[in-house]
Formats: structure tokens, C-alpha cells, sequence
């Protein structure tokens, strides 16, 4: 049974890659919230498929008809991506910058950012609390002071990019936030290839919730007690921490490859991690991690 499993799970990382691969390259592009969507409608299959698999005593039969029944999905999704109504699409516009002042007396910053498929890049270096750079016009900035807590929130209405393209990612935006003040981050995206940089930045919390895409962010010895929470679909995040900060990791994932087993962790539970130095640490993170499918990895620098 253990081989079988092995033999599926193996499969559908190689179809997986080849794909996502493919897509990377602009050879195809596919949005891969129509894969939860197909699967959505097409899950009675796996009762198909189960009855089958009990039938026909076979392991490669069986790890062929998973196999199919993944292929399927990919096709279906990719269907219901070209019959569905192309919602308006923003041309690329000239770069703009905005900058954001900070008001008196705040003691920390807090940032939303609610935004489609898109390249991003946030990091600190800026003596305002925050300045903006983007090729995407009509962006909503909102810039609010309540308890000396100044908040930022950048939105932009649903938005699609062309089918075929001549980049992976049209619209872009750059994004400097001010490294004296301590940071509550709410990022809310869905395609995106995004730099989240916060080696500077005291951070309280950081809240990801993504569609599909890549990530990497990069982690501050700064923070005593920082939070963060990510619940992706079809991803790759690539988590970069301070190799003296102690970490309580709780993953809950499906499909993933991981490093979890790699590093120095002690396994409290299935699904539930800690380093060795949690309790002491001067920095430490908890961390909350749910994963459709992809590849969640951890460095330590």
C-alpha cells in the first residue's frame, strides 16, 4: 500500500511540475483556482475510482486510474478557464509612485493588501512610513490613523491578465515600508509571484492567504513574538528565518513536499513542530501553515 502511494503521489508531482513549469515559461498559462473549481464538480469520481480500485486488485491499474483522474482535472480546469467571461483587463500603465506619509505619535503600521495576479515586492528602506511603485493604475490606497496605529490598504478591483502574454506577470508593484515602526501585514492575493522582505522589520503578524503562485519571505531576528498565518492553494513558499529564532510550526498540508523532516525540529504531533530553542529564544515565530498542494519550504540563515 505504502509503495502504491508512493507511486501516485510521485506521479502527480511530475505531472504537477511539468505543468506548473510550462506555465512558467509562458508556453501555457493556466489559473489554477479552476483546478478547485473542477474538482469541485468532478470529486464523485474518487467514489468511482475507489470502487474500481477494490474491483480490479491491481496496483498499477489502480495507481493509473489516480493518475487519470488527476489528468482529468487538469483538463476540466483548463476548459472552464476558456469558456468563463474574461473580466476587464487593465492595460499596462506608466510607472507611479505615491508616497504615504507617517502621521504623529503612531506607534506601530499595519498594511492590507488585497490584490490579483500580479508581481510584488515589499521590503523596508523608506523614511516615510511607506512609498509605492506600480505600473497598475486606479489602485485604491486608503490611509487611516486609529490608536496611534496607522493602517494602510491597498486594493484594486478583480482584475485578469490576457490569456497569452508576452510576461508571466503584466502588473507589478514595489512596495518600501518604514523599519522603525513594528508591523501587522494582511496579504490577500491570488496568481502572484511575490519578495515579501521583512529582514528589517520588527513584525507582529503577517497574515497570507494565496491562491497559487510563488513566494519567498524573509524573516527579522526583530521580532520577540511575531505571528504568521498562510493558507495557499497550489503554491511554492519558500519561509526564510533567522537561524537564532525559535520556531513553532503547525503544517497541515495534502499533497506537499516539504523539508519539515530535514531540519532541526522536535515533532510534538502529526502535524505540529517546535525548535529546541523556543522557550529562550529572544526572537521566535509561530507559525500556521495550510496547504492545497505545492512545495513549503524552510531555510535558516
Amino acid at each position: 500500500m505504502k509503495n502504491k502511494n508512493n507511486i501516485i503521489i510521485g506521479l502527480i508531482f511530475v505531472l504537477l511540475g511539468a505543468f506548473w513549469l510550462l506555465n512558467n515559461l509562458n508556453i501555457i498559462q493556466y489559473e489554477f483556482r479552476y483546478l478547485f473549481t473542477a474538482f469541485s464538480k468532478l470529486w464523485p469520481l474518487i467514489l468511482v475510482i475507489v470502487g474500481l480500485t477494490i474491483i480490479v486488485k491491481n496496483k498499477v491499474i489502480n495507481s493509473l486510474l489516480w493518475l487519470l483522474f488527476f489528468v482529468i482535472l487538469l483538463v476540466y480546469g483548463y476548459y472552464l478557464q476558456e469558456k468563463a467571461p474574461i473580466p476587464h483587463s487593465y492595460e499596462i500603465g506608466e510607472l507611479e509612485s505615491y508616497t504615504i506619509s507617517a502621521k504623529n505619535d503612531i506607534s506601530a503600521g499595519k498594511l492590507d493588501l488585497d490584490l490579483g495576479a500580479m508581481e510584488f515586492n515589499i521590503r523596508s528602506g523608506t523614511p516615510d512610513f511607506a512609498t509605492i511603485d506600480s505600473n497598475l493604475a486606479g489602485l485604491d490606497i486608503e490611509d487611516t490613523v486609529e490608536n496611534n496605529l496607522q493602517h494602510l490598504h491597498i486594493s484594486h478591483e478583480n482584475f485578469t491578465q490576457k490569456f497569452f502574454s508576452d510576461s508571466k506577470f503584466d502588473y507589478s508593484l514595489d512596495l518600501a515600508l518604514n523599519e522603525e515602526l513594528p508591523w501587522s501585514l494582511d496579504i490577500d492575493s491570488g496568481a502572484v509571484n511575490g519578495i515579501v522582505d521583512l529582514k528589517n522589520i520588527k513584525l507582529k503578524d503577517l497574515d497570507i492567504d494565496l491562491g497559487a503562485g510563488n513566494m519567498e519571505i524573509y524573516l527579522s531576528d526583530k521580532s520577540t513574538d511575531g505571528t504568521i498565518d498562510i493558507d495557499s492553494g497550489v503554491s511554492r513558499i519558500e519561509l526564510n528565518i533567522p537561524k537564532e529564532a525559535g520556531i513553532l510550526l503547525e503544517f497541515d498540508g495534502a499533497l506537499n513536499s516539504t523539508n519539515i523532516s530535514e531540519l532541526d525540529f522536535i515533532k510534538q504531533s502529526d502535524n505540529k513542530y517546535i525548535t529546541e530553542n523556543y522557550d529562550n529564544a529572544d526572537s521566535k515565530y509561530h507559525i500556521n501553515v495550510d496547504m492545497g498542494l505545492g512545495e513549503f519550504k524552510i531555510n535558516k540563515f
